[in-house]
């Protein structure tokens, strides 16, 4: 009797046991899943997401746990996450338990396109990320995600203020999104400078901006970029200059005085006649060059024009050119012309 009770009582342990496992076992199949998805390589790390993803909800405890980690970990969890799309304001009240790497994958999760986001869901998060520069640039990309309706203009302008002054290309890149469509002054006079970016991206971001604000960037600001090295800056930089109302014959005249070989620039004096724009003013300019042998060009043109100010331009080169060949020039053609 007694064996026939310790029989039964094992039975019900184990029977208990058994359904507790089963019960526990997409829980642990979903932490081993994650567990593979943070020790993926790069080159894995999709096809492991798309593997976490298939846990559901079971997996979302064991990733978001993974942003109190390093970078490497957070970018990892990143990858689950971005597929599970956490409920915002999970993602929000668990903020402050992540790392700062973690921190930054959740404003970046959040500015995810596919949300709507209202800004008091979100402002508690934003408001603690501006603390941390570190962070700058998810933040703004986050700000940008708003509904212009819904952005605090107060916040996202020192926001768009501190972005444009970043290092980081994508820090200036978010920034220069926010600031679409903007027509404050101050923040367009710190877009300006962004027209000479080393990254292509920024430098276009920042023509589009510009591209309405001629008291700002006028066209002479613009026209080094018709000879950038990236050809949709190129691009933008003739859209751009057309909208302002620049003709073909401007454009063709700008591209050579713009461009860095001397002897391009000294091209401008052969088609300069053959136009009907005013041919003293690009004289001027070539008379301002940085290179001698283009300054000497624009004073043999000027001194076969009859017009007295092409004839005072050079005599203002004979007088005042910093080069002593360039001035005895000058004085060469003025004197063969009286």
């Amino acid at each position: 009797m007694a064996k026939s009770r310790r029989f039964l009582a094992l039975t019900v342990v184990l029977a208990v046991a058994s359904g507790l496992g089963l019960w526990q076992l997409p829980n642990l199949s979903a932490w081993y899943a994650v567990r593979q998805l943070l020790r993926a390589s790069p080159g894995e790390r999709e096809a492991q997401a798309q593997v976490v993803k298939s846990y559901g909800r079971a997996a979302l405890p064991h990733l978001l746990a993974a942003l109190a980690g390093d970078e490497p970990t957070c970018l990892q969890a990143e990858a689950g996450l971005k597929l599970l799309a956490p409920d915002v304001s999970e993602l929000c009240r668990r903020y402050q338990e992540f790392s700062p790497f973690g921190q930054g994958a959740v404003l970046r999760l959040l500015a995810e396109p596919q949300r709507t986001l209202r800004a008091e869901e979100v402002r508690g998060v934003m408001e603690l990320a501006e603390k941390q520069p570190a962070l700058r640039s998810d933040l703004l990309l986050l700000a940008a995600t708003l509904a212009p309706a819904e952005r605090d203009p107060v916040f996202c302008r020192r926001l768009i203020l501190q972005g444009l002054g970043e290092a980081d290309p994508s820090g200036q890149l978010s920034a220069l999104h926010l600031t679409l469509q903007t027509s404050d002054a101050e923040i367009l006079g710190k877009v300006a400078p962004l027209l000479q970016a080393p990254t292509p991206e920024v430098r276009r971001a920042a023509l589009v901006i510009l591209s309405a604000a001629p008291e700002i960037a006028g066209d002479d600001d613009l026209l080094f970029l018709l000879n950038d090295v990236d050809s949709r800056v190129r691009q933008q930089c003739e859209l751009v200059l057309r909208s302002r109302g620049l003709s073909d014959q401007h454009l063709h005249l700008a591209r050579l005085i713009t461009h860095a070989d001397p002897n391009k620039r000294s091209e401008v004096v052969r088609h300069l006649f053959q136009t009907d724009v005013n041919a003293g003013e690009w004289l001027r300019r070539l008379s301002q060059d940085s290179a001698p042998s283009v300054r000497v060009s624009a004073a043999r043109a000027a001194s076969q024009q009859a017009d007295a100010g092409m004839q005072a331009l050079v005599r203002e080169i004979s007088q005042g050119d910093p080069s002593p060949t360039v001035r005895e020039l000058a004085s060469y053609f003025l004197s063969k012309k009286q």
